[in-house]
């Protein structure tokens, strides 16, 4: 009985490193999975579509470069200097190309549920007739 127990106590640490491992692996990650996770799974697509058309992308396009100015603001690069593309470019520039990828994926989400749904053209249709 004491080979059993040895058995699953070390099957049970390697359990824990295998886990522990995964997690280090994907915990830089965690954060975008859960950003991607909310707007594709948490947000209604055919009620928030028809409130960007009627001029909610601009609320959205205001945060987003609030954000990023906010965001360059506390958080300041070593150099002063992003380098993305080949490109050297300013912090806040640098953040405001990173907000605007968080901006695609949102849309992204939106994209994919609506796609995975099979309602594509429903939510523009409403939007158009007012309804």
């Amino acid at each position: 009985m004491n080979d059993v127990g040895f058995a699953i106590w070390n099957m049970l640490e390697s359990s824990i490193a295998v886990i522990a491992a995964l997690m280090a692996l994907v915990g830089p990650w965690l954060p975008l999975i859960a950003w991607v996770a909310f707007w594709g799974l948490c947000v209604d697509w055919r009620k928030f579509q028809p409130v960007l058309q009627s001029g909610g992308w601009i609320a959205l396009v205001g945060v987003a470069f609030l954000a990023a100015a906010i965001w360059s603001l506390l958080v300041p690069t070593d150099s002063g200097r992003h380098l993305l593309f080949g490109l050297s470019v300013s912090n806040l520039t640098g953040k405001v190309v990173y907000t605007t990828g968080l901006v695609c994926l949102i849309h992204g989400c939106g994209a994919a549920q609506f796609a995975l749904r099979g309602d594509v053209g429903e939510a523009t249709q409403e939007a158009a007739s007012g309804g």
